[in-house]
């Protein structure tokens, strides 16, 4: 129960990481960190919207179908939001989008260990 109401908290603390992890891979447009911060809000509310629909279809038809569906759909949306934001192609957008969603993977490690760490300092 902890784990859950700690993830909106979370995902807070990854936004900023998500846009540096934007800044190191669109360093030579000579883009500001705040553009890239802009982006990741941008994205990070798409993916609460997103996941609240999934999670309700879920809960509703008794299945995890829909959140499966839901995390396809968000790498489909980063994918062509960063074709459209950053003019590139359709290749290096999708190489690009699928680093950009493996260092997010290991910010989430870490700040979730951080957390689960925080969680059972204050339980204990």
């Amino acid at each position: 129960e902890a784990f859950t109401h700690n993830v909106p908290k979370m995902m807070f603390v990854l936004m900023p990481l998500f846009a540096l992890w934007m800044k190191l891979m669109y360093n030579w447009k000579r883009r500001y960190y705040t553009d890239h911060a802009i982006f990741a809000l941008h994205v990070h509310c798409f993916a609460f919207v997103l996941l609240l629909v999934t999670l309700l279809l879920d809960y509703f038809f008794h299945t995890d179908a829909f959140t499966g569906w839901g995390v396809l759909l968000l790498f489909v949306y980063l994918w062509l939001a960063l074709k459209h934001t950053y003019q590139q192609s359709y290749r290096r957008s999708f190489l690009k989008a699928a680093l950009l969603i493996t260092g997010y993977c290991i910010s989430f490690a870490f700040v979730f260990m951080f957390f689960v760490i925080l969680v059972f300092a204050v339980i204990l």
